[in-house]
């Protein structure tokens, strides 16, 4: 099935004002298709345009927004089609609306997932985002990790990912309580029982990226614990966000704080 097939099912539902066959027609293009979008004319980038909309708009019900979700995610796992979405399509803008917006009625849980498919690896990607746009994911993304549970993984994942622009980061939180705040709640989400492998690793990278190894998290016994955390992860054969999480940041510590391993491997 061809992606342009969408694209049609697309305008027809929209001459129609009925969108009842959309999440039948992109469920099948998902099962059998590899992710690439392939437009032959202008009219497909608008159409492509105003379907990416949709997913983030309230005009839409639910079942619409969501299936539209499924397919920017789908599209995100293939790096290639990753990348043309966030330059010539500017995803990240809608992406970022959509989760800040509480008239958006499809599942949170997916959007966070989407944003955070499409922040990975953003900072290798030389994909320009806009200061004031980071700053209400920052803001938001933070609200949740200090309140909403349900939402805490994919949160911490996004947080993990907006990390690596800390100068970004520095520019949004411009008082020293807020980033004492954040880091208070990190290291009580850290010390839990009750955390999951991939919420621990996320917050991990936000305190390596956010406070460098200089925090005394990364020192002691904390750093013991901080190395055995990620080599078990990458041990087991995650392939997952938060193996690729785990692997990115054993390398920056190796890379930007050589004695942080050597400190401990001597002794």
């Amino acid at each position: 099935m061809h992606f342009v097939e969408v694209l049609k099912c697309w305008e027809d539902c929209k001459s129609l004002e009925n969108y009842d066959s959309l999440p039948t027609v992109i469920n099948t293009y998902i099962q059998s298709s590899n992710a690439r979008i392939n437009l032959t004319s202008a009219d497909d980038v608008k159409s492509l345009n105003s379907l990416i909309t949709a997913g983030f708009c309230d005009e839409y019900c639910a079942a619409t927004q969501n299936v539209i979700i499924d397919l920017i995610i789908f599209f995100g796992n293939n790096i290639q089609t990753r990348y043309q979405l966030l330059t010539y399509f500017s995803i990240l803008k809608p992406l970022i609306y959509g989760v800040i917006s509480d008239s958006i009625i499809c599942d949170k849980i997916k959007l966070l997932e989407a944003l955070q498919l499409y922040t990975e690896n953003l900072h290798n990607l030389d994909v320009p985002i806009e200061p004031i746009l980071f700053s209400r994911a920052l803001n938001y993304i933070i609200r949740i990790i200090h309140s909403n549970d349900d939402l805490l993984e994919p949160a911490l994942g996004i947080l993990a990912n907006l990390s690596h622009f800390s100068n970004l980061v520095k520019q949004t939180l411009t008082k020293k309580e807020d980033f004492e705040a954040l880091r208070s709640c990190l290291l009580r989400i850290i010390s839990s029982d009750q955390v999951s492998r991939s919420a621990l690793v996320f917050s991990v990278a936000v305190r390596f990226h956010l406070w460098n190894s200089a925090d005394k998290f990364f020192e002691g016994l904390n750093a013991h614990r901080t190395l055995q955390v990620l080599f078990n992860v990458l041990l087991n054969g995650d392939v997952s966000v938060c193996g690729l999480c785990a692997g990115e940041l054993l390398g920056d510590l190796s890379s930007a704080e050589p004695e942080f391993f050597t400190s401990i491997l001597t002794r």
